[in-house]
């Protein structure tokens, strides 16, 4: 179940019917709206750079050279997934012969 509609099952909960029927459009159009960014921010993001974790900000070039076995589980995580560039990165630093 995503945020957004727990935060609608919240808010349904805790306000009258009237009430919620102003909120629902409003937090709909918003998590849309922040959807589209956070995936306009995904494609431009570089493809070199950690946007994660405790690397946050992080050439993962660099990273590799002093935490290998951390780029090599970015090449296993789930998180990865929303990643594939940076993903792309991390397979050929860790197998690259």
């Amino acid at each position: 179940m995503s945020y957004t509609t727990k935060l609608l099952e919240a808010l349904k909960e805790q306000l009258k019917a009237s009430d919620y029927k102003k909120v629902e459009p409003l937090v709909l159009n918003f998590a849309r709206e922040r959807a589209l960014q956070y995936e306009e921010e995904l494609k431009n993001s570089d493809p070199n750079t950690i946007p994660f974790g405790k690397y946050n900000g992080q050439a993962v070039q660099d990273i590799f050279k002093i935490d290998p076995l951390y780029v090599k589980w970015m090449t296993t995580s789930d998180m990865m997934k929303k990643h594939p560039r940076l993903h792309a990165t991390c397979l050929n630093l860790v197998y690259a012969e």
